[in-house]
């Protein structure tokens, strides 16, 4: 007797976590990180340029923030925010930057508002749609 209502107990939780979702409940996220910077000190100097690229890029000069999405959805990278010598700038992205699922996304820098000098050392954060901000730091190389 005792052993069946163990078993019908159970089977109504079970049941009850199935219908009313308690169980497996996911959600689709995007999670974000930089997984890579590399930016020249001889990267151009004048107008901040920065454009999206599923390639770390192809000229010289060019540097390069990594974003890496392990998440289930897409996002887009709104703005950089790049911190070097005292000072923060930000950057509009020259184009939507969507970071897909499972997958990553390089901003390719092409120019910087300030000579960069080797060795010195860079903080930012990427300023995405859905609200967050991927922190970065590096050295220019």
């Amino acid at each position: 007797m005792v052993l069946l209502i163990a078993i019908t107990l159970v089977a109504s939780v079970a049941i009850g976590g199935f219908v009313y979702g308690t169980f497996g409940s996911s959600q689709n996220t995007a999670e974000v990180e930089v997984t890579g910077t590399a930016i020249p000190a001889t990267v151009g100097i004048g107008l901040a340029i920065v454009f999206c690229s599923v390639a770390a890029g192809n000229s010289v000069g060019d540097g390069y923030i990594e974003l890496s999405n392990s998440g289930t959805t897409s996002t887009v990278a709104n703005a950089l925010f790049f911190t070097y010598d005292g000072a923060t700038t930000e950057v509009t992205l020259t184009g939507p930057c969507t970071v897909h699922s499972e997958s990553s996304t390089y901003l390719l820098i092409i120019g910087m508002p300030y000579q960069a000098i080797s060795g010195l050392v860079y903080t930012g954060f990427v300023s995405m749609s859905n609200g967050a901000e991927v922190l970065f730091t590096g050295g220019f190389v």
